[in-house]
């Protein structure tokens, strides 16, 4: 299973942890190098990983893990970084990926039992399927920043930002056909270069499928209380096993 890692942004609410937020140490290792361990142990065994912000340091360190666990790895630039649009990240993998694959974010950590079961769904043609929590009583979900999820029935009604309703939480995990890469692009042309934007333009025409993961760990680290809370969780782990 090939699996593409978005890596290109700033990270400027964790900038006291560090100035590139895919190499930020969390309990002994950088950010990124969770994610790519956690994938691994779940089945991915092809790795793309998009770089913007500060990619000599990050390239420096990708090179080092590859040596390390022995993976193929391949480096992506994204030029446009600094516009900050994750859809933009990932539309420059379009050249490299031709059959369906695993989309990450390199500062959301979870567990490798959500994405096996993210990856057990069976994925219709031009679909994208989405992690969902239903545990909305998860306490590793920072309540004032996170996406929401409406689901019923099994399909997709709204999800975002800021919807007034929700069952659910998006927790940054995607199994994705190629149709995401036209799915960015017709989103572009609309003014919206998010992977959000193009989420909701597959959802109008019945092409993302939740898959629900409630009771796996997963957390988004992109501030001081998400790090703290992360290293809290972590270092749990840790003694328990």
């Amino acid at each position: 299973m090939k699996c593409l890692i978005i890596a290109a942004g700033h990270g400027k609410r964790l900038q006291e942890k560090g100035t590139s937020k895919p190499l930020v140490q969390l309990v002994g290792k950088p950010l990124i190098e969770h994610v790519i361990s956690a994938a691994q142990a779940a089945g991915a065994d092809e790795f793309y990983v998009v770089v913007g912000h500060e990619s000599e340091r990050l390239k420096q360190f990708l090179w080092e893990l590859v040596n390390r666990l022995g993976i193929p790895l391949t480096v992506i630039h994204n030029y446009r970084w600094f516009q900050g649009e994750n859809g933009a990240s990932v539309l420059t993998a379009k050249g490299y990926l031709h059959e369906p694959f695993l989309l990450l974010m390199s500062d959301i950590l979870f567990d490798q039992g959500l994405v096996r079961k993210l990856l057990s769904a069976t994925l219709q043609k031009d679909e994208v399927a989405i992690a969902v929590d239903d545990d909305l009583s998860n306490p590793w979900v920072d309540l004032e920043d996170f996406t929401g999820a409406l689901v019923k029935e099994g399909k997709f009604k709204d999800f975002g930002n800021h919807i007034p309703i929700w069952n659910g939480f998006v927790t940054g995990q995607l199994y994705c056909s190629p149709a995401i890469f036209n799915a960015i692009e017709e989103s572009m042309e609309q003014g919206d270069s998010s992977l959000a934007g193009a989420l909701r333009h597959m959802t109008f025409q019945n092409l993302t499928k939740p898959v629900m993961v409630g009771g796996h760990f997963w957390i988004d680290v992109d501030d001081p209380p998400s790090y703290a809370k992360a290293e809290q969780a972590m270092l749990t782990k840790k003694s328990s096993t």
